[in-house]
């Protein structure tokens, strides 16, 4: 790791929590801008475009927000017993 590097991921740990999660999402937002720095491979983009085709194809074949909540909600009630 370069030395520049070193120090300022150094200097980051240090940071409370609540600022590392700040920096985090500072770095996550910056290389959401560039949309071309993590191309998909040709499987993620076949994945994607099915998926994209099944949505068109039948727009209202997913579930609402409420269903998958309700659905969450059940799952974590089993996982208790």
């Amino acid at each position: 790791m370069p030395k520049t590097l070193e120090r300022i991921t150094k200097e980051v740990l240090t940071l409370p929590a609540p600022e590392r999660i700040r920096v985090a999402q500072a770095i996550l937002e910056s290389i959401s801008k560039e949309p071309n720095y993590t191309p998909l491979t040709g499987h993620q983009k076949a994945i994607l475009d099915a998926r994209i085709a099944e949505d068109e194809a039948n727009p209202y074949g997913g579930i609402t927000l409420e269903q998958l909540e309700g659905s969450l909600a059940t799952v974590r009630k089993s996982a208790k017993k």
